[in-house]
């Protein structure tokens, strides 16, 4: 088994119109967010679905702060890799 990472893109979608707004309120729609997910895999295909797995289990509803509701959702897998030699503070 090696350790891959693997980036995964969630989307975020904001529905309803917002009880309060201030300096920081945007009226964006649709964002998107990465996260970079490590696994212990026998290969590509393997790491990938257990990011799948993960980020599924990781989608959730909520309010934000402006009272509208927020759907964040697995979107898709953007790419893996191998992570071979991980040193302290690596990026």
């Amino acid at each position: 088994m090696e350790m891959y990472g693997v980036k995964i893109l969630f989307k975020n979608t904001v529905t309803g119109q917002p009880t309060v707004t201030d300096e920081s309120y945007s009226d964006m729609y649709v964002y998107y967010e990465e996260s970079i997910r490590v696994f212990m895999a026998e290969s590509f295909e393997q790491a990938e679905e257990k990011a799948i797995e993960s980020a599924k289990y990781s989608e959730s509803q909520y309010k934000n702060v402006y009272g509208q509701t927020v759907d964040y959702k697995f979107h898709s897998v953007v790419n893996s890799f191998i992570i071979d030699d991980l040193q302290d503070g690596d990026e």
